[in-house]
Order: C-alpha cells, then sequence, then structure tokens
C-alpha cells in the first residue's frame, strides 16, 4: 500500500509538470464580451488539458505540430449547449493541431 502511494504522488507530480509543459492552445479575447476571460472556457481547458494529457503520456514528446500530427484516435465531447465563438476558435485549434484525432461534439440540453 505505501508503493502504491508513492507511485499515485509521483504520477501526480508528473501530471502538474505535463500540465504546465505543453500549452499549444490560444484563447483569443474577443472584442465584445471583455470582461470574460477565454482562458476560463470549459471547451478551451478540456481542449488544453487534454493537450497536456496526450504530451504526458507520450513521455512528453509531443512538443511540436510535426510530432502531434502522429497522434491518432477519438475524442468526444459531451457539452450542454452549443460553444461559444472561444469555444468554437478552440476546437479548430484542436483540429489542426491533431489531424489525425476524430473530434466529435454531443450537445445535450
Amino acid at each position: 500500500q505505501q508503493q502504491e502511494q508513492q507511485q499515485q504522488k509521483q504520477c501526480q507530480e508528473k501530471q502538474k509538470q505535463c500540465d504546465i509543459a505543453w500549452q499549444p492552445l490560444r484563447a483569443v479575447q474577443l472584442t465584445i464580451g471583455r470582461a470574460v476571460d477565454r482562458l476560463t472556457c470549459a471547451e478551451f481547458r478540456a481542449l488544453q488539458k487534454l493537450c497536456s494529457e496526450v504530451s504526458c503520456t507520450l513521455g512528453g514528446d509531443v512538443c511540436t505540430a510535426r510530432e502531434a500530427r502522429k497522434v491518432s484516435g477519438f475524442v468526444h465531447l459531451h457539452m450542454p449547449a452549443a460553444p461559444c465563438v472561444s469555444g468554437l476558435g478552440a476546437l479548430t485549434q484542436f483540429r489542426a493541431l491533431f489531424p489525425r484525432v476524430h473530434l466529435t461534439v454531443d450537445l445535450h440540453r
């Protein structure tokens, strides 16, 4: 049990490093709604976290667009409402960065 806790702690530390190591998506401040911090957009945060997870899973090797293009898989986002313009921008950036990842969005109200 002590070894398991130690492994869990190491994993958490590695995750912290990965979360700040590679953040390829860019939040864009819109000309309307200036008081809103686009970094807090749920879609942006989820996709940014996913980028970090992918990089961390691959040992931190995904830190260039060239390496990201080699990644393949599926991502399915469940959202309660249509994304805002900023969220659409994050989705577009993610698709451009990971062209071999099939990204779908499901809207549930």
